[in-house]
């Protein structure tokens, strides 16, 4: 068997691996991460600038947390403090600890995460150019096309926008996020059959009404980022996952319909499809649970795309979960992604 460290050696470019998935007839499935954000603006999108941007005046600490643990990455630090509130609540004879105190930061961790991505991030659709939407969709075509879906770990709204861009320009782009007009509004139901995009981990569109799951309908000439906004400030969340461990993560999916859908979703894809592309993804152990489901699945080849240079420079937990996917029996290439942006000409 190559070694991971061999595989990467002999990586291919985007096109290549495409090729090589259409010769064998595949139905070409895609994993999104934040590197496709980020390689669309990094200034926006990366953990050093959402951290930047973020307003820890409330919870002062927590950014005391980053400091001391070395980290711009907001998922680790809640994953440190519900990991603390754990640990210290086994002492017992400590009844002066404010467990408490750990609990909400945790909780205000996260809901400062998603302030701050909907602050930063681009204010419509008309901030991508023409030429960026093009671009796009030809790549996300070479997935929708071959009978093949898209999901996601992210937030934000680019994958949503490039989409509607695409069903306008484009034949044969065919897409469902499994949302239907009722009574006015937009609607998920998970009996929409043809649905083949899915937000893994929530988006800053979906909410919970309790009693059906809504995505945000943009209004007359409005503006959908500023319609999120309000619901956020009036103290109302959107569906999104930001725990700090994989079990945490499990748990919130599991306690959603419509999260709890998708990550099934993802399971029947893997099981019933011959590769996964990835682009943009690391795979830390804040997401055993996307490694363990490719492992578990009947997948045959994996094809990841990967920006470094050098082996040295991947970093070790997601080298570990190639090791564990590789050992499961499936077939993994890699492709670069330092050569090919999806939001440029190729």
């Amino acid at each position: 068997m190559d070694t991971i460290e061999n595989l990467f050696n002999s990586r291919v470019s985007f096109n290549d691996a495409i090729e090589d998935a259409t010769r064998n007839k595949w139905d070409k499935n895609l994993l999104l991460g934040n590197g496709f954000s980020i390689a669309w603006r990094s200034r926006v999108f990366d953990y050093k600038s959402i951290f930047d941007r973020a307003n820890f005046l409330d919870i002062s600490a927590v950014k005391s947390v980053f400091t001391n643990l070395g980290t711009e990455d907001f998922e680790e630090v809640i994953g440190a403090l519900e990991n603390a509130n754990s640990v210290i609540s086994a002492y017992t004879d400590f009844n002066n600890i404010p467990l408490d105190i750990l609990e909400r930061d945790a909780h205000r961790t996260k809901e400062v995460l998603i302030e701050t991505i909907k602050q930063s991030h681009p204010a419509n659709r008309y901030e991508i150019d023409d030429e960026e939407y093009t671009n796009c969709i030809n790549f996300l075509s070479r997935f929708l096309e071959s009978n093949g879906a898209i999901f996601t770990l992210n937030y934000d709204l680019l994958l949503y926008w490039v989409l509607l861009e695409g069903g306008k320009k484009r034949e044969h782009f065919n897409f469902s996020d499994g949302c239907g007009e009722v009574n006015q509004h937009l609607q998920w139901s998970k009996s929409k059959r043809d649905q083949n995009i899915y937000f893994l981990h929530g988006a800053l569109h979906f909410f919970d009404d309790g009693d059906s799951i809504v995505k945000i309908q943009l209004q007359g000439n409005g503006n959908l980022m500023k319609q999120i906004g309000e619901k956020i400030n009036s103290g109302r969340f959107p569906i999104y996952v930001a725990e700090g461990t994989s079990k945490k993560k499990m748990e919130k999916i599991n306690h959603n319909s419509y999260l709890y859908h998708a990550f099934d979703s993802f399971k029947n894809r893997l099981n019933t499809s011959d590769c996964l592309f990835t682009y943009g993804v690391r795979f830390s152990n804040k997401d055993k649970h996307i490694v363990d489901a490719i492992v578990n699945s009947e997948l045959k080849s994996l094809y990841f795309g990967i920006y470094d240079e050098e082996f040295s420079e991947i970093d070790e937990t997601t080298v570990t979960a190639l090791r564990s996917i590789g050992s499961s029996g499936k077939n993994i290439k890699f492709y670069n992604t330092n050569s090919y942006n999806p939001w440029k000409e190729q």
